[in-house]
């Protein structure tokens, strides 16, 4: 028999935790930090580890922020981008190596713990290497969607998955139900698909000639660093990054031509391609400047500016840090501009994917307002159930428990 256990996740956005047991193997999946005793915990590590083993959909911190406290004789499987992407993180210490091994797996290529096999599919969200899990069971098939969206860049690798996963007849399905957390209308984010994200940022490079540019773009998500470069480039500016993107930037596209903010290379990584602030000054119009927050103070040397926020950190008005950022903007006579792109499905979306996968359940979580989603689940005609933190579950009890 298979038993479930959620013990984070089920009501907050991340750190989303399941411990599946079977008669010979135990999974874990995610790994995230929890800042909350009272709506998750760690798992409980035995005597015996023996066919245990954790996999990652991908490579957020409320997904991984607790890898550090893994036991060294448990494995860790991520696929072989979130892998690679992991090391890379490592190198440039926005990552700890940990005492815990990690290991690559290629998508498609199934892990077998015990009698449990787990196998990754390539999907879509902002960070490379995302992934939707499926674990089959000698009595139970079960598909985690991870992190997803459909507007982003590779909305084909999740139809992919999602056709599979029909194919795959699931019993359960994991749904993450990040947008379901925002009850008012103002509160959801009005949906902006990548591809109209980047054609914003062409227009404002074709129209703002005569200034400079910050833009704050998330590291991890390297695909947008790229994309938002290259449309730089070929509108005639010059684009400058702080070393730990440049390194990442580098180690995916080797033929980018770009420039380094000598300031901040310590490390030395690229002497060949610096460039100083004093030198930006001169011309401010001819460059974009990447900048995190720790160097927001760079606006004071120029005059006037704009400011574009694209899922740096801070995140929003819910970190202490955003307004300081906004004021710094306003103090140093920038101009703000929002170009922000949501890493996870709308609500339709979510929808839309639940009634392709067809699981016999499909269970909410990933959200401050699973309930949210449950009911529009209902209302598409699908079984759902919402769990309880702690409780142990097996097929046939979550079958008992379903409605819809």
């Amino acid at each position: 028999m298979v038993n479930f256990q959620f013990l984070s996740g089920l009501n907050t956005i991340g750190a989303n935790i399941i411990d599946i047991q079977s008669n010979s193997g135990r999974i874990i999946f995610d790994y995230g930090e929890i800042f909350d005793s009272n709506l998750g915990r760690l798992p409980e590590w035995e005597d015996s580890i023996e066919n245990t083993a954790i996999f990652i959909s991908h490579l957020h911190i409320d997904h991984i922020g607790s890898l550090d406290q893994v036991p060294a004789e448990v494995p860790i499987y991520m696929s072989v981008d979130s892998y690679r992407l992991y090391q890379w993180l490592i190198e440039i210490e926005e990552e700890q190596a940990i005492q815990a091994t990690v290991y690559p797996l290629n998508y498609n290529e199934i892990k077998t713990v015990g009698d449990i096999q787990v196998f990754f599919k390539k999907s879509d969200h902002d960070i490379e290497g995302a992934c939707a899990i499926f674990v089959q069971t000698p009595d139970v098939k079960l598909i985690n969607s991870g992190d997803v969206r459909l507007s982003g860049n590779f909305p084909e690798n999740v139809n992919k998955w999602m056709e599979e996963g029909n194919k795959f007849k699931p019993d359960i399905f994991l749904l993450e139900g990040t947008s379901f957390s925002f009850e008012e209308e103002d509160e959801i984010e009005k949906e902006v698909t990548e591809k109209e994200m980047y054609d914003k940022w062409q227009n404002l490079l074709k129209e703002n000639q005569q200034e400079i540019i910050f833009i704050n773009p998330y590291i991890r998500d390297i695909t947008r660093v790229y994309n938002l470069s290259t449309i730089t480039q070929m509108n005639g500016r010059k684009i400058v990054l702080e070393p730990k993107y440049a390194y990442l930037l580098e180690k995916y596209h080797k033929s980018l031509d770009f420039f380094v903010l000598k300031e901040l290379d310590r490390k030395q990584y690229f002497k060949k391609n610096w460039i100083s602030l004093e030198e930006i000054q001169k011309d401010p119009k001819k460059y974009v400047l990447q900048n995190t927050f720790e160097n927001r103070m760079f606006m004071k040397m120029f005059e006037k500016g704009v400011y574009c926020h694209s899922n740096g950190e801070p995140l929003g008005d819910y970190d202490v840090r955003y307004q300081n950022l906004v004021s710094t903007i306003e103090d140093h006579n920038f101009t703000f501009k929002d170009f922000n792109v949501s890493g996870h499905a709308t609500q339709e979306d979510i929808v839309a994917i639940a009634k392709e996968v067809d699981a016999k359940i499909t269970i909410p979580w990933h959200s401050f307002k699973p309930e949210k989603l449950m009911e529009s689940l209902m209302a598409a005609g699908l079984s759902t159930f919402l769990p309880e933190k702690d409780t142990i579950y097996s097929l046939n009890r979550l079958n008992k428990n379903v409605v819809g």
